[in-house]
């Protein structure tokens, strides 16, 4: 596995690894016929989200198939660009195979280094209760719940648990 910047030439395996994300309904709020990025807007995003050394893209490739992909972004208002969110998707035959550690850990890295980024928050829904161990295994700490916030349907919801961690000591 390589993990790498993601490049514009990424953006039809992005599109379907985001478009396989939303199929289900319990990783991301949006149904799949709400995304309508189609390759070239997709492309346009990698190249804005490049564009700026407030966010971080990456992608796990592994012999040339992007198993996962991972973006940042921090706040454009001045007194809350000290944190970001995050949203990260893994393909799914590679799931359970360390690649969001993998990713989380080039997050933690990039953003220890990045002179203004000390928070790393996150939203996830309760109906994916892997990827909540994984961030509390990753030193992720609920900081709220939005109740409800996820319609599955037949009745049923989901919460969105906001997680945050610290990557600067704070004073």
């Amino acid at each position: 596995m390589t993990l790498r910047q993601a490049q514009p030439e990424d953006a039809a395996a992005i599109l379907a690894l985001k478009q396989s994300i939303l199929r289900p309904g319990i990783y991301d709020a949006l149904l799949p016929e709400e995304y309508s990025f189609d390759v070239e807007q997709e492309g346009l995003w990698i190249e804005h989200c490049l564009s700026s050394n407030s966010n971080f893209i990456a992608v796990a490739d592994i012999s040339g198939v992007i198993a996962g992909m991972l973006f940042f972004q921090t706040s454009n208002e001045l007194r809350c660009n000290h944190w970001g969110e995050f949203g990260m998707g893994i393909t799914e035959g590679f799931r359970g195979k360390g690649i969001g550690t993998a990713l989380l850990n080039a997050l933690f890295k990039w953003a220890e280094e990045h002179p203004r980024v000390e928070k790393i928050c996150l939203r996830v829904f309760d109906a994916n209760p892997k990827a909540v161990k994984l961030y509390q295994d990753l030193g992720f700490e609920e900081e709220g719940r939005l109740k409800k916030c996820l319609r599955l349907g037949n009745g049923l919801y989901s919460d969105a648990i906001l997680m945050a961690k610290f990557v600067k000591p704070q004073k």
